[in-house]
């Protein structure tokens, strides 16, 4: 992956330093530049005037963007987040208006991001230069320690407005506010996220206060700022804490506050402790339950016995009244410890397992083994009918027990259809989930058969047969959509009698190929490769022999990926394919195979295109290019079969496996003009 980097610059009434702003980073960087005109009073379009402005207007390097009133800072980033992501920037990296963020610092967020593309990058300033206002040195440590209590995460600039985000990690929170508090906001949330921050010093310049414009308002601000860390507060009370020695504590707290007399109260210590020591406060009143009835009443028995008892033995020099309290504190110890050490070993082998299924991205692993054994069962005895029938009563398990499934389809929906309610998104998941197990008994059908089992509409079936009976070879791309390996089914006994050679991720004993038949019945033979490569001697070996190989472009393998625009955010697509036809000299074709009514599927081949590096420009532009050709076409074909998207991962918000530091960074503007910078540290 390489990132392409654009500057933004949000600014309200700042004419007498927009301008300049503007031009030094026109004159001294390369970057695209996106302007976010919040309703000033005089429009900045107006005040670009020079040539330099009106031939980055022409090229499009500079895009000036206007909210017709002001809605605030953070209403500018949000409106910068999402044109930059519809073009295809995978980092924006922000400079105010005011001038007070220095252009010679951009070359050191460019290395920061070439170290590390998936941090947010916040500049650390130096406070010690003059004119320095003492409320900034204030609102710095202020900010500093709500961050850390709110995150655990030490920030030592969480204020500054100089920073680069990567777009891809932070397109899909829906974020709350629209002002000066956003920057705080999405800290917060990122590093929720369990996102990494970077800071790296930076030298800014503060005007003298006479010449100073600021549009911070210390009353509306500060309490919008006070407002926004309450929720947060709050947020972190319900939604942090669930390692296994938090949890464990405070459960076992909450237990010895709910054994406590103080009834009425345990509720509101629960959730005072759960502030102090930084506890989950769900689990804190959970645990105060236990005085519920119709076990209040035994617990103040046994409480009653055990502190008389305490008092009497070791003659304790203390009243009979304190009996209740001294019993139930050391009743409620020992509850507490039996039940937090409960919860934590309930925690630790829930992480484990969650730890061997939850891999970066997807696992190869092919859920419904017992499952699937059962509906090959139905569908032989009884017919394909009355297996599609099952589903009825097995998709809604499923939806319940396979969360992350769910979850990415509702990611999914919420971006394919995010004009449909949370109810139709329901009816359209559980539709989706049905579709997916017809395509898998479908599969399992096939491998009965020794010909198709199933009608095929075929376009452009000759597009594939006539490199391979040439023994020309072909690369044929397509996506985890509808049910291609059934589509190679057809191809095989049509004249192409030579089975494909399909390149997946995963090990075979986990995936669908225990369910197959031999490859005489089922092409294609799969080639399994590990997570960080493609096994690319093998293909270049099979492409010589004149084969068919194919690939997945959206389940990346390794480094060899690009961020592409799709449904309108980005998403990690393969670009193996697209360097193997460029360095084989081979055809690359795009094909899918959807579904259709009862035993009919869709099967389509475009006609074989031809790549080839051009001289002179970045072969990594070039494969985004191609890979953006695929997307696109991708996204066509899901739109039309949309119930027949398979991937069960967070596509739009799980970054494949750190591609680790950049070899370049590649920045290109709407024209697909680029130019290479190599970043030095000022």
């Amino acid at each position: 992956m390489h990132s392409r980097i654009r500057l933004c610059i949000p600014v309200y009434n700042n004419p007498a330093t927009i301008i300049t702003v503007i031009k030094e980073c026109l004159e001294k960087t390369v970057l695209p530049l996106v302007v976010i005109d919040d309703g000033s009073q005089t429009p900045v379009n107006e005040l670009c005037k020079d040539e330099i402005f009106r031939e980055a207007l022409a090229s499009s390097r500079l895009v000036i963007l206007r909210h017709p009133i002001n809605e605030g800072k953070g209403a500018a980033l949000r409106t910068a987040f999402k044109d930059s992501v519809a073009k295809g920037y995978t980092h924006l990296l922000n400079v105010d208006g005011d001038g007070q963020h220095l252009v010679s610092e951009i070359p050191q967020f460019i290395s920061a991001i070439q170290k590390n593309p998936w941090a947010l990058i916040i500049g650390n300033r130096r406070l010690d230069a003059a004119h320095v206002p003492e409320v900034s040195r204030f609102g710095r440590k202020f900010s500093n320690f709500w961050v850390r209590y709110e995150t655990d995460a030490k920030v030592a600039d969480s204020q500054c407005g100089m920073r680069a985000y990567p777009l891809y990690l932070l397109q899909g929170i829906r974020f709350w506010t629209t002002g000066f508090e956003f920057e705080i906001e999405v800290l917060i949330r990122f590093l929720w996220r369990r996102g990494e921050v970077n800071e790296i010093p930076i030298e800014v310049l503060y005007q003298p206060p006479q010449e100073r414009v600021s549009h911070f308002h210390k009353f509306t601000d500060n309490v919008r700022i006070s407002s926004l860390n309450t929720l947060l507060v709050i947020a972190r009370l319900f939604r942090e804490g669930f390692q296994p020695l938090p949890a464990g504590i405070a459960v076992g707290l909450g237990v010895v506050i709910g054994c406590s007399p103080l009834y009425g109260l345990h509720a509101i210590i629960a959730v005072l402790l759960a502030f102090f020591l930084k506890l989950n406060a769900v689990l804190l009143v959970i645990g105060t339950q236990i005085s519920i009835p119709p076990l209040a009443p035994l617990l103040a028995a046994a409480s009653f016995y055990i502190g008389g008892w305490i008092r009497q033995s070791l003659a304790l020099p203390i009243s009979a009244y304190l009996d209740w309290p001294l019993g139930a504190l050391v009743l409620g110890t020992g509850l507490g410890t039996i039940a937090g050490g409960i919860t934590y070993l309930v925690v630790v082998l829930s992480e484990r397992r969650k730890n061997r299924t939850n891999v970066v991205a997807w696992n190869g692993r092919m859920r419904g083994g017992v499952g699937n054994h059962f509906l090959k069962a139905v569908a032989k005895v009884f017919g394909l009918r009355s297996a599609y029938f099952c589903l009825y009563f097995i998709v809604p398990y499923f939806y319940v027990f396979a969360p992350k499934g769910r979850r990415a389809l509702h990611e999914y929906y919420g971006y394919v259809a995010p004009d449909k309610s949370a109810f139709r998104h329901l009816i359209l998941i559980l539709g989706h989930m049905h579709r997916f197990g017809q395509i898998i008994l479908d599969r399992l059908a096939q491998t009965e058969s020794k010909t198709p089992y199933f009608e095929f509409v075929s376009t452009g079936f000759e597009n594939i047969k006539e490199p391979l009976t040439s023994g020309e070879g072909i690369i044929l791309l397509s996506a985890h959509v509808g049910a291609w390996d059934l589509a190679s089914a057809y191809v095989y006994h049509h004249q192409v009698n030579q089975p494909f050679h399909l390149v997946q991720y995963g090990d075979p004993v986990k995936n669908i190929e225990k369910f197959k038949g031999s490859d005489e019945v089922l092409p294609p033979k799969v080639i399994y490769s590990n997570r960080e490569q493609v096994p690319i001697l093998s293909l270049h070996r099979l492409l010589a022999e004149g084969r068919a190989v194919a690939l997945m472009g959206d389940r990346p393998i390794g480094k060899h990926f690009e961020l592409i625009p799709f449904f309108g955010h980005l998403a990690p697509f393969d670009t193996t394919a697209f360097k193997l036809a460029a360095t084989t000299g081979k055809p690359l074709l795009f094909s899918f195979n959807f579904k259709g009514a009862g035993r009919a599927y869709r099967f389509s081949a475009t006609p074989k295109r031809y790549y080839k590096y051009a001289p002179g420009r970045d072969r990594d532009e070039q494969c985004r290019e191609w890979a953006q050709e695929f997307a696109t076409c991708l996204e066509e074909k899901v739109r039309e079969y949309t119930d027949q998207w398979f991937n069960f991962f967070p596509f739009w918000s799980t970054p494949p496996a750190p591609p680790g530091p950049l070899e370049r960074i590649t920045f290109a503007d709407s024209k697909k003009t680029s130019a290479t910078l190599i970043p030095t540290t000022a």
